[in-house]
């Protein structure tokens, strides 16, 4: 949330990442210490296993109130994965600006492993801006902004 703080009063939009280390534990600087501290051959392992930990709907909460409290503008991604499962958190933690990001997000993807998120249904449902991330051709980005992104 810091970055996102400072972002935003320097005028920029400063989102949070919903699915990082921020929603997953109270105090996130232990961990990130912990990472920072220990040999780069070591780092990506003991990076799997922290992002292990349940992403939660009250540090969710929590992480976006603080933002709202610096008095600057409420951003934060999920994956497509992850918008269908905690998308009305963030709506009811008051969230100003909703970004779904991913490598490649489509508005018609197909997921094999679970029912995939049907964009242009979802954006037109909520009551936020919704910018979507993860396109590499303008004509991806015209197909997402056709579905209803406010920004891509």
């Amino acid at each position: 949330p810091e970055s996102a703080i400072a972002i935003g009063k320097l005028g920029g939009l400063g989102v949070l990442n919903l699915e990082g280390l921020w929603s997953r534990y109270e105090n996130p600087k232990i961990q990130l210490g912990e990472i920072s501290s220990i040999p780069a051959e070591q780092a990506t392992r003991r990076m799997q296993e922290l992002y292990q930990a349940p992403i939660r709907a009250d540090l969710i909460k929590e992480r976006l109130a603080e933002i709202r409290a610096a008095g600057v503008c409420v951003a934060a991604a999920l994956s497509p994965q992850r918008t269908a499962q905690f998308h009305k958190t963030v709506i009811d933690a008051g969230v100003d600006i909703f970004v779904i990001r991913g490598t490649t997000v489509s508005a018609e993807h197909v997921s094999k492993t679970n029912e995939a998120l049907n964009l242009k249904k979802f954006i037109y449902e909520l009551d936020v801006p919704v910018i979507v991330g993860g396109c590499a051709t303008s004509q991806s980005a015209l197909h997402l902004m056709r579905a209803g992104a406010a920004g891509v």
